[in-house]
């Protein structure tokens, strides 16, 4: 199975000590590298240590933000990004992040 990750939800599982933990486990997880690049805490770079995948947009998934966001104006850019990256992977989106899951179910 494929995974996207949000910088929420990596964080919250860092806060609660889960997080190492997640990264074993036997699935594909990927975050934007733009989201692993943004976090302090915990630092991306480790994040990839521990088994993270590091993923760009394309130039069509690129485009694709600029329609999720004119149309969901309510999300962060990064969360569009995350959104536009599970659709085209067809990937299951792990957030806590109500609006977004709102709009992952559309």
């Amino acid at each position: 199975m494929v995974f996207i990750v949000n910088s929420s939800t990596l964080i919250n599982l860092h806060r609660g000590g889960l997080l190492k933990e997640f990264l074993q486990l036997p699935f594909k997880l990927f975050a934007l590298d733009v989201i692993i690049a943004e976090l302090r805490e915990p630092p991306g770079s480790e994040l990839i240590k521990y088994g993270l995948i590091s993923r760009k947009l394309t130039p069509d998934q690129i485009t694709q933000v600029g329609h999720f966001a004119g149309k969901h104006r309510r999300l962060s850019i990064n969360d569009v990004f995350a959104l536009v990256l599970a659709k085209t992977l067809n990937a299951t989106l792990l957030t806590d992040d109500g609006p977004l899951r709102e709009v992952a179910r559309e």
